[in-house]
């Protein structure tokens, strides 16, 4: 499994930069909370994959 840091520059270089220069436990703490708002944005934009799923249910 890739490390948090690993993910955070895989989705998104920039914000990474300044994430690193936070302080523990507030680097990981917003590591987590951005990557989160990553994967509702994804759902969000793919929307059209997501909601033949929940039909099917």
């Amino acid at each position: 499994m890739q490390s948090l840091q690993e993910l955070l520059v895989a989705s998104s270089r920039t914000f990474a930069v300044g994430i690193r220069i936070l302080p523990e436990p507030l680097r990981t703490e917003v590591t987590v909370a951005y990557l989160l708002l990553r994967v509702s944005d994804y759902l969000e934009d793919n929307r059209e994959y997501v909601l033949p799923l929940r039909e099917q249910r």
